[in-house]
Parts: structure tokens; sequence; C-alpha cells
């Protein structure tokens, strides 16, 4: 009996093991607030941060002369100001 559990907790652990991303593409943007979408925001302003509703993770690349990705847990982006 108690091998058969055993047997049994190892074969879900190897399932639930797998190389896929756990993220999806979809053809439209998120739903932002607030909505920054196709701006073009300057170099010189304070970071814009925003939230996504019903997100795990958020991951934003920024990019001019030099690219910053950042990454958060969560609804909420906040940007560090010094960067």
């Amino acid at each position: 009996m108690l091998r058969s559990l055993y047997i049994i907790f190892f074969v879900a652990f190897l399932a639930s093991c797998s190389s896929e991303v756990g993220y999806r593409q979809v053809p439209s943007l998120p739903p932002m607030f607030p909505d920054y979408s196709r701006a073009t925001i300057p170099y010189n302003i304070a970071p814009l941060n925003f939230r996504i509703d019903s997100a795990d993770r958020i991951s934003v690349t920024v990019k001019g002369r030099s690219e910053w990705t950042f990454e958060r847990r969560g609804e909420l982006m906040r940007f560090p100001e010094k960067r």
C-alpha cells in the first residue's frame, strides 16, 4: 500500500515537470491601468508605473539606447527610479 502511494507521488512529480513556459501570446494588448499603450514616453519623465488586472507575473522590456528588462510578481509594475 505504502509503496504504491510512493509510486503515485513519483509519477505525479514527473508529470508536473515540463519545459513549457508559463505564458501565452494573445493577439490583443492586456488591459492595463493607466493605459500607456501606443504612447511615446520622453526619456526624462518619471517612471510610469501601471497595473495589469489578473496577472500573475509581469515582464517589461524598455528599449532606448540601452535595453532593460523588469520582472515583477503580481498585478503592479513599479519601476525603480534610479534606472
